[in-house]
């Protein structure tokens, strides 16, 4: 999380994906990306490398615009709001990603799947583990930026920690005590 504390740095999103070894995710292209269409994470399956980019740009677009038609429809949150585009057993699927008040999207592009819907809900789960792993990130730099900004305590000057040392050894000894133990020496 080195460029902020609202922003995903993509070394943070591949190290989060290369931990999944699901074997349904890793048949899937996927791609993570902020609302401007720059791709911070890709694992394409499925496309040339050199269409990753323009994807990245025409997921963003396509997510934009299906979020402004569904801002048409009274009491749909964004959270709620999904983008898919399929065919019986090929097709995309996007989610938008909020995080930190900073927008993202992350999307499957899937091919010969049986069950697209399996492929939609392990998104949607993959999607909810990777927003509690940059949580869990989050808080790991809060505290080391805790632990960095606490200024280090000065130690006491050699004479201070000789009164503070002396306050604690006689603290329970009354005058009276003091007295009789050296009245001997008046006493022979």
């Amino acid at each position: 999380m080195s460029e902020g504390p609202n922003f995903i740095h993509p070394q943070d999103l591949a190290h989060f994906f290369a931990g999944h070894k699901n074997a349904d995710l890793q048949n899937l292209s996927i791609f993570f990306g902020r609302a401007d269409g720059v791709l911070l994470f890709t694992q394409n399956k499925h496309l040339l490398n050199e269409q990753e980019s323009a994807m990245g740009v025409l997921l963003a677009s396509a997510w934009q615009a299906s979020a402004a038609m569904a801002a048409f429809f009274p009491g749909t949150a964004e959270k709620e709001f999904r983008y898919s585009y399929a065919t019986s057993n090929q097709g995309i699927y996007l989610l938008p990603f909020p995080w930190q008040g900073e927008a993202y999207f992350m999307a499957a592009v899937y091919q010969a799947q049986d069950n697209p819907g399996a492929v939609k809900l392990l998104l949607r789960t993959t999607a909810q583990k990777l927003r509690e792993f940059l949580d869990s990130l989050d808080m790991i730099a809060d505290a080391t930026r805790d632990v960095k900004a606490k200024p280090k305590a000065k130690a006491p000057s050699p004479k201070a920690a000789a009164r503070s040392a002396e306050k604690r050894l006689f603290s329970n000894i009354s005058d009276e005590e003091i007295n009789q133990l050296f009245s001997f020496a008046e006493n022979p």
